[in-house]
C-alpha cells in the first residue's frame, strides 16, 4: 500500500515538474529571450539607427542648401541656425566655421583665445584657396594667395599676398611688413593654430561672428574674387571744362 501511494506521489510530482518546465520554457526560452521580446529589442535598435541616419541625412541636405544660397545673407543665417541646432542634437558643441557656404572640417576643432578663434593653419588655408609652407627650423608658416582687386569697378589686377606667422609670436609679416596680432599662433595636438580673422581679412575676405549661433562666417568679397571675369569697359568721354570768366582787369 505504501509503495502504491509513493508511486502515485512520484507520478504527480513528475507531472507538476513537467508542466512548470513547459511554462517556463515557453515564457523564457530556456534562458533565452523570447521571440517577441527579441523582436521588440531589434525594432527599438532599428528605430534608433534609422533616426540617426535621418538626422545625418537632414544635416547633409542643409549643408548642401547652404552652399547654394550662401550669398543670400538672410537665407544663409536661417540655414546656419538649423545646421547648428542639428549639430547640438548630435552632441557636437565645437565652434562652427563656415567659409563660402561650406562648413570647415578639421581634425583639431577651433578654439577661442582672448576673444579670437584659432584654427589649424592648413585647414583654413585650404578652405581659403591659399598655399602654406612650414619651416620647422624657424617654426614659421608662410601662407600665400593671389587675390584680385577691382580697378574702377570693372577691370581686375592680381596681387600676391604673403603672410609669415611664427609660433608664439604676436608679430606677423605681411608682404614683409610687420603687423601686430591680437593673439599669437600656438600649437595643439601637433597642429599650428592661427587666428582665422587675421588670415581671412588679410586676404580681403568678409568675416562675421554670429552671436545667436556662436558661428564664424567668412565670405569672399568683390575685392577678393579668385577668378576674375573678363570685362570690357567703354571709355567714358572726359567733358571739356567750361572756361571761367576772368574778373581780373584787362
Amino acid at each position: 500500500m505504501k509503495k502504491k501511494i509513493l508511486g502515485v506521489a512520484l507520478t504527480v510530482a513528475l507531472l507538476v515538474t513537467s508542466s512548470v518546465s513547459a511554462v517556463y520554457a515557453e515564457k523564457y526560452g530556456n534562458g533565452k529571450v523570447s521571440g517577441s521580446t527579441a523582436e521588440k529589442s531589434t525594432t527599438a535598435q532599428e528605430k534608433v539607427e534609422n533616426k540617426g541616419q535621418e538626422k545625418k541625412k537632414d544635416l547633409e541636405e542643409l549643408r548642401g542648401k547652404l552652399e547654394e544660397v550662401h550669398k543670400d545673407k538672410e537665407a544663409r543665417k536661417e540655414l546656419i541656425r538649423e545646421i547648428v541646432a542639428q549639430r547640438k542634437q548630435n552632441n557636437d558643441d565645437t565652434i562652427p566655421v563656415f567659409i563660402n557656404g561650406k562648413e570647415l572640417k578639421s581634425d583639431v576643432p577651433p578654439v577661442i583665445k582672448y576673444g579670437r578663434i584659432l584654427i589649424p593653419v592648413r585647414a583654413v588655408t585650404n578652405a581659403l584657396g591659399a598655399d602654406v609652407q612650414w619651416n620647422p627650423d624657424t617654426a614659421t608658416a608662410t601662407i600665400t594667395k593671389t587675390v584680385y582687386g577691382s580697378v574702377y569697378g570693372s577691370t581686375y589686377e592680381a596681387s600676391t599676398i604673403t603672410i609669415e606667422l611664427k609660433l608664439d609670436e604676436k608679430i606677423a609679416l605681411v608682404n614683409g611688413k610687420q603687423v601686430e596680432l591680437d593673439v599669437k599662433a600656438e600649437t595643439m595636438n601637433n597642429r599650428m593654430l592661427v587666428p582665422i580673422r587675421f588670415i581671412a581679412e588679410t586676404f580681403k575676405n568678409y568675416v562675421e561672428w554670429d552671436d545667436e549661433t556662436g558661428s564664424a562666417i567668412i565670405e569672399d568679397t568683390d575685392e577678393a574674387t579668385e577668378t576674375p571675369a573678363p570685362q570690357t569697359q567703354t571709355p567714358t568721354p572726359t567733358p571739356t571744362p567750361t572756361p571761367t570768366p576772368s574778373t581780373s582787369p584787362q
